[in-house]
């Protein structure tokens, strides 16, 4: 039942074999196979067709990183939260291998690769596709080109092969990667603002995609609206801002905002047995009565707000991951929730 490392490296590839082994928690079981090594092909290939998608419209227009272009004016509330968030992640993953929490970097380096692809190349086509070359698209190549780079010099060390060929031919040099200087920022370039305003869209639209699912309602059908719930009001804010975009991603005609959870979702709030049982072991059952006295607003508002020192009795601590939380949408709503 052993995989030779020659028939691994064979029919896997040796990048995605790193990428694989630096993802695991050395902590935990090493997993290791054929199926696995799929998932990570997929996000290399995902990086892969970001960088082809580059490469053949660059090489169209004649674009060349060196040149001098006036990118201040070009630059879009997606360019500036993208070259943001590269710079976030710098510092991050920085910090990450400092503390040999690897397999940390690239849970993170997958979500990064994922809004690149999924979110900012894919809401910027028309800008590649348009057939003048003006200050717009210069920007958007720009951003693309700069977030390219830095995130393969991030990610060098774990794929040291792909990351050096998509280098040299994104530089136009045979200038190695592994001799470059890390790409480390300064946290006052990163605009933590427009970050927080594009990712909570991001997330808005994916929920909203979630609830579509689960209705089984196709995206290319119109909906009348689409209904959120949330506490911060400056998240509602940053919604607001990007109304258009949701509507657009999401097929819907209208957004509406409500104040209580409770108008189209009913909410059972039960105790997590098997994690207070590890918590507090022969304690359980006294545990469990206190929990019992507790009404459904103090439950909810436990689990609201994500309280973690919730003081049941005196010394004796609880917190919203001792809970389950079921989810029943009324009749005419299909619900999704990152919160609860």
């Amino acid at each position: 039942n052993a995989i030779w490392f020659e028939d691994a490296a064979e029919k896997m590839g040796v990048d995605v074999m790193r990428w694989l082994y630096a993802s695991q928690n050395p902590e935990r079981n090493l997993l290791f196979g054929y199926s696995i090594a799929d998932e990570v092909r997929k996000k290399i290939i995902t990086l892969w067709n970001t960088y082809s998608f580059f490469i053949t419209y660059a090489n169209l227009d004649g674009y060349t990183p060196d040149k001098d272009y006036n990118i201040e004016k070009g630059l879009t509330k997606l360019d500036r939260w993208l070259l943001s968030k590269i710079d976030q992640f710098s510092i991050r993953a920085n910090d990450l291998y400092k503390e040999f929490k690897v397999y940390l970097l690239m849970d993170e380096a997958s979500i990064f690769l994922e809004d690149l692809s999924n979110w900012y190349v894919r809401r910027n086509r028309r800008r590649f596709w348009k057939s003048e070359n003006d200050n717009d698209k210069n920007a958007a190549y720009y951003s693309l080109h700069t977030t390219l780079v830095k995130y393969l010099k991030i990610i060098s060390p774990v794929i040291p092969f792909l990351s050096d060929y998509m280098y040299q031919n994104l530089i136009n040099k045979t200038e190695s990667i592994h001799l470059s200087d890390y790409p480390l920022a300064k946290s006052d370039s990163i605009d933590k603002n427009l970050i927080e305003e594009i990712d909570t869209l991001i997330e808005v639209v994916s929920l909203g995609r979630s609830a579509r699912n689960k209705a089984n309602i196709k995206i290319r059908q119109p909906l009348s609206e689409v209904v959120l719930f949330i506490n911060e009001s400056t998240h509602r804010q940053h919604l607001l801002d990007n109304k258009n975009d949701i509507l657009e991603e999401l097929n819907v005609k209208d957004i509406r905002f409500v104040d209580h959870y409770e108008d189209f979702v009913s909410i059972n709030i039960k105790p997590d047995f098997q994690g207070l049982g590890q918590k507090f072991d022969k304690d359980m059952k006294n545990i469990l009565s206190e929990i019992n006295q507790l009404s459904s607003e103090v439950l909810l508002d436990i689990v609201n707000s994500k309280k973690t020192n919730y003081e049941l009795k005196e010394e004796i601590f609880i917190d919203y991951t001792d809970f389950i939380v079921e989810e029943t949408s009324k009749e005419g709503f299909e619900v999704s929730s990152n919160n609860l």
